[in-house]
């Protein structure tokens, strides 16, 4: 994923807005090639009495695996950073 461009663009991932694959026990890998990104995570409601929300801010070398199931990932150029590159992928764990 390229934001190259855009100004401070979010997408988001995961139970609310799937814009992967969504399927039972699925993570998704979102790993940081370029720039930074602020990824905040928005419990689903299946955890939001439990869950809190959570932001983090990865940069370049640093990977997030998040499981779908359970949160939806928002993420967002930082302000002041460079165009940003994002590599996501989807997979399952048992």
């Amino acid at each position: 994923m390229c934001s190259e461009g855009k100004k401070n663009p979010t997408t988001r991932f995961g139970a609310v807005a799937p814009e992967l694959p969504f399927e039972e026990h699925s993570v998704v890998w979102l790993a940081q090639v370029k720039g930074s990104v602020l990824y905040r995570l928005e419990p689903d409601p299946i955890c939001e009495t439990t869950c809190k929300p959570i932001g983090v801010t990865l940069k370049p070398g640093e990977t997030l695996v998040v499981p779908q199931d359970l949160w939806t990932i928002q993420l967002k150029n930082s302000k002041d950073s460079e165009p940003a590159v994002v590599v996501a992928a989807t997979g399952t764990w048992d």
